[in-house]
This record gives C-alpha cells, sequence and structure tokens, in this order.
C-alpha cells in the first residue's frame, strides 16, 4: 500500500510538472506579435486580462526578462478581479514556489477560486492536491470530482487521475464521488 501511495504521488507531481510545461509553452507560442507598450497601458489601468498577461510574460520571460517576482503581482491583481487564469497561475507560482514562498494553502485557495470558475487546469491541479494530501487533508473523494470535471472538458491526463483516485474508493464511495462532481458542475454552471 505504501509503494502505491508513494507511485501515486509521483504520477500526480509528474502529471503537475506536465501540464506546468505544457502550459508554458502554449502562451509562448501566444505571446508572438505583442504589443507590450499597450498591454503594460492596459494592465496599469486595471484591465485584468491584461493583468494577467503581463504576469505571464513575466513568467515566461516572453518580451520581457524573465521574472517570477514581477509576474506575481500581476498575477495577483488580475486574480483578486477574478481572472480564472490569473488565479491558476497563482496556484501553480504558489505550488512551485515560484516568486513565492512554496505554501501548498495558497496553491489549494487559487486553484480552487479558478476551478470554481470552470477552469480545466485548475480543476485538474485542485484534483493532484486532494489526490496527494497537499494543502488539504488527503481525499480521493473530492480528487475523483474534480478529476472528472477536468476530464470533461478534456484535460489531458484527468481521466487517468480519476481511475486512479477510483481505485483507492469503494463502490459506495465512487457513488458519492459522482454526486459530488454533479453538485460541482451544477454550481459552476450557476455562476
Amino acid at each position: 500500500m505504501m509503494q502505491l501511495l508513494g507511485a501515486k504521488r509521483m504520477a500526480g507531481a509528474l502529471a503537475l510538472a506536465a501540464i506546468g510545461l505544457m502550459l508554458v509553452a502554449r502562451m509562448a507560442a501566444a505571446g508572438e506579435g505583442v504589443d507590450y507598450a499597450a498591454l503594460m497601458a492596459a494592465a496599469e489601468k486595471g484591465d485584468a486580462e491584461a493583468q494577467y498577461k503581463v504576469g505571464l510574460a513575466y513568467a515566461l520571460g516572453d518580451g520581457v526578462p524573465q521574472d517570477d517576482r514581477k509576474a506575481i503581482p500581476w498575477y495577483q491583481k488580475a486574480a483578486d478581479q477574478g481572472n480564472a487564469g490569473a488565479q491558476s497561475s497563482l496556484g501553480l507560482m504558489y505550488a512551485e514556489g515560484r516568486g513565492v514562498p512554496q505554501d501548498d494553502s495558497q496553491a489549494v485557495t487559487w486553484y480552487r477560486k479558478a476551478a470554481e470558475h470552470g477552469q480545466a487546469k485548475a480543476q485538474y491541479n485542485l484534483a493532484f492536491m486532494y489526490s496527494s494530501g497537499r494543502g488539504v487533508p488527503q481525499d480521493d473523494i473530492n480528487a475523483y470530482a474534480w478529476y472528472s470535471l477536468a476530464e470533461a472538458q478534456g484535460q489531458v491526463n484527468a481521466d487517468k487521475g480519476k481511475d486512479l483516485a477510483a481505485s483507492q474508493l469503494t463502490p459506495k464511495q465512487v457513488a458519492q464521488a459522482k454526486t459530488l462532481a454533479t453538485e460541482l458542475r451544477a454550481k459552476i454552471l450557476s455562476r
């Protein structure tokens, strides 16, 4: 059982790292042809999407020198305005200790906010946190539910995470997890 738990945590950590790398690659490709002066002007005026993109630029070193510490306040400003991408990115920064002290509790807080806005990557990462007991008590029912939501949106490897969580649950607990997923989906859709 201990070997399975260790393998489960390692697989989750590798999946989280893969998600981070895929996100970085996608964002780097999306940054081509950006007018950074206009983007910065909009961010300074309070535009949440622009603030998020400035945070991404600093986190990736896209058009500006890479600097995680400079990314954090831009992510924070956008996240505080409800930008789910910024909330998810802030969660990742806390989970990995990039630009901020590593803090799983803060990572869970920001992943949850983004996940409740329907952001699939955040749902996946929140599920991983439940699955591994990082920042929250280990809980395969919640892990299964959040993996299910991420899977429904096509999130890579969410099906594998859901199956791994299910392997730790009794049939009755799987039924509870499915009910929780349905309730969470309804809550997200009602926003």
